[in-house]
């Protein structure tokens, strides 16, 4: 079944009840192809195509695309005092980190569930005190924005506001 934006300007609830219809369908093997522009409806899918300016950008699980984007899964920590992240580079299973503030930054690791109580004990260990450890889980539109601006990049084509400026 092909389905061109079938929820376009319907309401929150209808929108709902149209995508369990469409879960429903699928359960009972049906194959449905559907083209959103309400990109956090691409979770809900089984595969995610997601396309920009005519060329598809990159096809995965909604999970896998998550990870792609972001490099793995991400962890937002915050600490009592101020503490600087990217003291953390070290640290077995931290991929990267960016700080979101002072006392607030985010790690890229492996696997969230295992490495949250690693990073938590490294904090510990350098003086730092964490407040809250969480696991990041970045919006649809960060992620299409993110792979977009990379596909951008690899082209050599310039970001929609470094065209505007």
């Amino acid at each position: 079944m092909f389905l061109d934006e079938p929820t376009t300007g319907i309401d929150p609830l209808l929108r709902a009840r149209i995508w369990d219809e469409l879960q429903r369908l699928r359960d009972e093997g049906r194959t449905l192809l559907v083209t959103t522009q309400y990109l956090s409806e691409a979770e809900l899918c089984d595969h995610v195509a997601l396309i920009a300016n005519g060329r598809l950008v990159a096809h995965d699980e909604p999970e896998g695309l998550r990870r792609s984007a972001m490099g793995g899964d991400m962890i937002d920590i915050e600490t009592v005092r101020p503490f600087e992240g990217s003291a953390l580079s070290g640290v077995p299973d931290v991929l990267s980190s960016q700080q979101l503030g002072p006392r607030h930054f985010r790690v890229v690791v492996e696997d969230a569930g295992s490495a949250t109580p690693v990073v938590v004990e490294a904090i510990g260990e350098q003086g730092g005190e964490v407040d809250s450890a969480r696991e990041y889980r970045p919006s649809f539109d960060e992620i299409f924005a993110e792979l977009v601006r990379r596909d951008r990049e690899t082209r050599g084509e310039a970001s929609d506001a470094e065209a505007a400026a």
